[in-house]
């Protein structure tokens, strides 16, 4: 999709108004239910009975999630929702001042570790945080934290790997 197109779309959806929660359960259905989408995208089926169907299966949602998507069926770009989504959840973060951060680790961060997390990161970067939390058992422990497109690995896989380039450095 032409990004522009995308970026016009999301700021539509969040001048609207829109609920992010709507569009990551729109998300969703689609993932589990791949004939949905497929349905909402074959150019064989008229456009309204497409919005009937999204009215239908998606009502619990608001009324203007639901206007939005039968917008996305009537302009036949409903293949790019994923892509206006991130795009929308990247406005709402520059709006309200947010930074997302990744932060994976072996083991589920316990309530204060990640309070003490956001506190930490909200000094450095002088914004909201929204965590992301990512379980990887193959980092036996420690964090490594995504932020900016930077990665800053505190890990003992890490640890461990730095340990055996110095090693084989000496040996050499």
């Amino acid at each position: 999709m032409d990004t522009r197109i995308s970026k016009r779309y999301a700021l539509a959806l969040f001048l609207l108004a829109g609920e992010e929660k709507d569009l990551a359960f729109v998300n969703s259905i689609f993932e589990v239910h791949p004939l949905l989408k497929n349905i909402l995208l074959h150019p064989g089926i008229e456009k309204d009975k497409k919005q009937r169907i999204l009215a239908e299966v998606f009502c619990s949602i608001s009324k203007e999630s639901i206007n939005f998507l039968k917008r996305l069926v009537e302009k036949n770009r409903m293949e790019n929702l994923g892509e206006i989504f991130e795009r929308y959840k990247f406005l709402r973060r520059e709006f309200y001042n947010t930074v997302k951060i990744v932060v994976s680790s072996a083991f589920p961060l316990s309530h204060s570790e990640r309070e003490t997390l956001v506190k930490v990161m909200e000094g450095i970067t002088n914004k909201k945080i929204e965590i992301k939390e990512k379980l990887d058992d193959k980092l036996i422990g420690g964090i490594k934290i995504e932020y900016l497109g930077r990665v800053y690995d505190w890990t003992v896989k890490e640890r461990l790997r730095r340990i055996n380039v110095l090693l084989k450095d000496d040996v050499l």
